[in-house]
């Protein structure tokens, strides 16, 4: 939901059944979308099977089977989705079940949407590090100082945000004064991404950077707020070098992120999150 197109759209019911994924953390609120389909995790008791979700567990099936049967279980949410749109007078307090897949009506008041659960982690990736961009990467890190040209020195902590800045929440300004004012060598890099540049001058909206640093320098003062690296629009490859020399990276709750963190799990890189009641906030947790 970053762009406006997408988002609009939605309001069209351009089919019969439309439905979304739990990666931004939140419902759409919109009358036209049907269903929202969530990790089980994300859900607590209600997704674990040990009995949520009415007595009988908000998610059925093994979470086994690897990614060659990814196919067969797209399927199988498909048939769910289609099931239980012709299954209006099912009990209220029971979990529709579709080979792995549930529809569990007792679960996910934070949502607008009728909550679907899949086992584990709810994407099928087939291949994940072709998914993630890192099949043929190199896992040797570059040297600090010679990274894409700036240097970073061998005695700072390089806390790396990897998220688009559109899913910074102002609270979570509280999470990087502490990071800096405790760490007397933290060095925080935030790093841009497409959500961040302009489409008609492919520069970054200045008002996204400058109402970030604004809000530090006024909590922490511009000598401790210089530790704050806003890092241009990198390529792929770049993005994952800094994230192989990068100490830790932090997950911007209570939104977050799921794709970046995997990333930086991937690079074997720590991940920094925070487990909240909402859904947003255990999507990475979950990761």
């Amino acid at each position: 939901w970053n762009e406006a197109e997408p988002y609009y759209l939605g309001y069209s019911r351009l089919a019969p059944l439309q439905v979304v994924v739990y990666t931004r953390g939140v419902g759409t609120g919109m009358p036209e979308v049907d269903y929202y389909v969530a990790a089980s995790h994300l859900f607590g008791e209600a997704g674990s099977g040990d009995g949520g979700g009415g007595g009988s567990g908000g998610s059925v099936g093994d979470s086994g089977g690897g990614g060659d049967d990814a196919e067969l279980r797209m399927q199988h949410a498909v048939a769910a989705l289609d099931t239980a749109s012709q299954s209006a007078s099912q009990s209220a307090t029971q979990p529709a079940r579709f080979g792995e897949f549930s529809i569990d009506l007792s679960v996910g008041g934070e949502v607008s949407e009728q909550v679907v659960l899949v086992d584990g982690f709810g994407v099928a990736w087939e291949h994940i590090h072709f998914a993630l961009g890192i099949e043929n990467v190199s896992i040797t890190a570059p040297f600090r100082n010679e990274y894409y040209g700036h240097y970073f020195f061998e005695n700072q902590n390089i806390y790396v945000l990897n998220t688009p800045m559109a899913q910074f929440h102002p609270t979570f300004d509280n999470v990087i004064v502490r990071v800096l004012l405790e760490d007397p060598n933290a060095m925080v890099v935030v790093v841009a991404d497409r959500t961040d540049m302009s489409r008609s001058w492919g520069i970054f909206p200045r008002m996204w950077h400058q109402r970030l640093l604004a809000r530090l320098r006024r909590a922490v003062g511009r000598n401790v707020a210089s530790r704050i690296r806003i890092m241009p629009r990198l390529s792929h490859e770049e993005r994952l070098e800094l994230l192989r020399i990068a100490d830790a990276v932090l997950d911007p709750t209570p939104i977050g992120g799921v794709v970046p963190m995997l990333e930086a799990l991937a690079m074997g890189t720590p991940v920094v999150t925070l487990a909240g009641g909402e859904v947003g906030e255990r999507r990475s947790f979950v990761a």
